[in-house]
């Protein structure tokens, strides 16, 4: 989408419409300032959700999830959301907004049950998604892909209170050292592999991002990698680092779980 922030802000903006409501969660401030010339430009009634929603309280509920205390212009909510991460808090301020302006907007159903039900029944797949495993352990799926996704991915793994063992595969156009450099610190192990994908990086290509630490493996087959890193005996694998690579693990996981 573009290499700066404002790229990226600017491509984005490509969904506004002329006269027509729109919302963003958006703190950076360039970005911001690039949403609101696009915004400008094409007549849209663009409003910034962290400017009218205010999370007044979180209780983490382990691994279930965790609830909400929100409070809009409109009403406050008391919600329950199945999504892990401090970030899906503000994804869902961002969201319970878009469905107050669709409610003003000819969907009157959109009332605050129907916001609290949507909201408890949303599930993410690959987006800090906890997969339990028959032995009782669990892998977390993760989709980081990117700096900023590591960054959301270590702030949750910091809160767990013991380290992971990571299984890390990236892709050769994004930044594997500073997604290791992030991640690293909260793994007692890593299992690097290969994504499946012409672009991924050789897993042996990694390593010199880690330089001397010990507990590093390679494996360039991601189902022997799976299987290494699940023979650590770790009390939560964390997989991560690419979308290809989550993809072809979560189906892994599914056909040895047996879940839908």
């Amino acid at each position: 989408l573009g290499d700066t922030l404002t790229a990226i802000a600017r491509e984005k903006a490509g969904i506004l419409r002329r006269g027509r409501p729109a919302l963003a969660w958006v703190e950076e401030p360039e970005a911001v300032e690039a949403l609101r010339q696009a915004a400008a430009e094409t007549a849209a009634d663009l409003r910034f959700a962290q400017e009218e929603a205010v999370i007044e309280g979180t209780e983490v509920e382990g691994w279930a999830g965790q609830k909400v205390r929100l409070a809009t212009p409109v009403q406050r909510y008391d919600l329950r959301i199945a999504l892990l991460g401090e970030h899906q808090r503000k994804n869902l301020g961002l969201a319970v907004l878009a469905a107050e302006a669709l409610a003003r907007n000819g969907f009157p159903r959109l009332d605050a049950r129907a916001i609290a039900e949507g909201a408890a029944a949303c599930r993410w797949p690959g987006r800090l998604e906890v997969v339990e495993l028959p032995d009782g352990r669990r892998a977390l799926l993760d989709a980081a892909h990117n700096t900023e996704g590591a960054e959301a991915l270590a702030r949750f793994l910091a809160g767990l209170g013991h380290p992971v063992d990571l299984l890390f595969g990236a892709l050769a156009d994004k930044d594997a050292g500073a997604m290791l450099a992030t991640l690293s610190p909260h793994a007692r192990s890593l299992v690097l592999t290969t994504p499946p994908s012409p672009r991924a990086i050789p897993p042996a290509g990694l390593v010199p991002h880690l330089g001397d630490r010990p507990g590093v493996a390679v494996e360039p087959d991601p189902a022997a990698a799976l299987d290494r890193v699940l023979a650590l005996g770790g009390e939560t694998v964390v997989v991560c680092g690419s979308i290809y690579l989550i993809g072809a693990v979560r189906t892994m996981l599914r056909e040895r779980t047996l879940t839908p």
